[in-house]
């Protein structure tokens, strides 16, 4: 897998939390409970930067063997992955909003937030900056985002492409 800074990805891993995500993904009619992380590829070797129990550095190493979707915005260049970075530094170090999760199953997720983001929230906040230009106006708004809704925008939305794509764990 060959994976550019600026591309996004979602994943699923097996773990509780995991679960817990997939049953708010499952609240919308028609909801894909696949994915239950997303993040966004910022540097060299799979460097992530991803909301966990902080929102912090990682590598996308570290989800080998598991559900993985890495999505291209064909537009991509520096410029754009500067000002998607500018979006989402300011939230190095905060702390995971778990307190959300509940919220979401309720449906009130995407207004009652405090202004931290969950993991698929950083990642629409960094493609808000990104393609700003291109009037991705559904961006604006990274609130209520679930990594079902990245996946789509990965695999439907004109002017993004799937990179890699591996459904089965290993």
């Amino acid at each position: 897998m060959i994976c550019k800074p600026g591309d996004v990805f979602v994943v699923r891993s097996g773990d509780l939390f995991s679960r817990a995500i997939c049953a708010v993904e499952r609240r919308d009619p028609g909801g894909d409970s696949t994915w239950s992380h997303a993040g966004v590829i910022v540097g060299p070797n799979g460097k992530t930067i991803e909301s966990l129990w902080t929102v912090r550095y990682g590598n996308i190493n570290d989800y080998a063997g598991c559900p993985l979707l890495v999505g291209r915005y064909k537009h991509m260049d520096d410029e754009r992955f500067k000002t998607g970075m500018a979006q989402i530094l300011p939230h190095l170090g905060e702390t995971y909003p778990a307190y959300r999760i509940p919220l979401m199953l309720l449906g009130l997720g995407r207004f009652v937030h405090w202004y931290k983001l969950v993991c698929s929230e950083l990642a629409v906040s960094f493609l808000d900056g990104a393609c700003f230009r291109d009037r991705f106006s559904e961006f604006e708004d990274p609130f209520g985002w679930t990594p079902a809704d990245v996946a789509k925008v990965l695999e439907r939305w004109e002017g993004f492409e799937v990179v890699y794509k591996k459904l089965r764990s290993e």
